[in-house]
């Protein structure tokens, strides 16, 4: 008898599961640093209270030369490593509400909430790479660079009301650190950079530290569900 193995349909599909699973990274508790001359996994240690083989724990890929960006773990979330007193008086005004940040695509591959045990604290958005990524309100850019492990080309906005965008895996970025954004404004391409096994956009909205369903704030008809968590 002749054994016949799964058909190709099946065979994809089991491909697809296993992209879906090692794609987009979990943002860790903690914050990021950049790490300035003088500086080392010694004095990061006696600065944050973190054990130094903790540290080069979560940054395995580094070297600790003077301009990375080194992650350390902390209780509090990731946007508290970026925001600061230097971004108060940052540029808001707007709407008061977010837009859909991909124009060309209202496919969501991948949902908020838990995935295969583990939090997935945004969407994917799934799209054709370079296609636009929009800024979802004014607000002033406090993080845009790949030194994020895993993340890619990423970058962070702050908004009024201590409320924060993060769109991740870009092809490129448009916008620096610092630099004020309107609504609307194209600050990137969709990209497939980091630990992304296909085009999409990681997309992020948190109220200080705690992420927020993203699709809570658009309504229904605005995006089309293609997976389910």
């Amino acid at each position: 008898m002749e054994f016949r193995g799964p058909g190709k349909g099946a065979l994809l599909c089991v491909v697809a599961i296993a992209c879906l699973f090692i794609s987009c990274t979990h943002l860790q508790s903690g914050k990021y640093v950049q790490l300035q001359r003088g500086q080392s996994v010694k004095t990061l240690a006696k600065t944050f209270g973190v054990d130094k083989e903790v540290i080069k724990s979560h940054n395995k890929d580094k070297n600790f030369a003077p301009g990375e960006w080194i992650f350390i773990p902390l209780k509090r979330g990731i946007v508290s490593g970026f925001s600061g007193r230097s971004y108060a008086s940052a540029y808001f005004s707007g709407n008061g509400k977010f837009i859909w940040p991909v124009p060309a695509s209202r496919r969501v591959s991948s949902h908020y909430g838990r995935r295969w045990g583990r939090p997935h604290n945004g969407i994917d958005i799934a799209a054709r790479g370079g296609s636009h990524i929009l800024s979802t309100a004014n607000g002033i850019i406090i993080y845009s660079g790949n030194g994020l492990r895993g993340f890619g080309n990423m970058i962070v906005i702050r908004h009024e009301n201590d409320f924060y965008s993060i769109y991740a895996h870009n092809k490129k970025n448009f916008v620096r650190k610092g630099e004020k954004v309107l609504q609307g404004q194209v600050i990137g391409q969709v990209g497939n950079t980091g630990r992304s096994t296909g085009t999409h956009l990681h997309f992020e909205i948190r109220k200080g530290d705690n992420p927020l369903n993203p699709l809570a704030f658009f309504k229904q008809g605005k995006y089309k569900t293609i997976a389910h968590k």
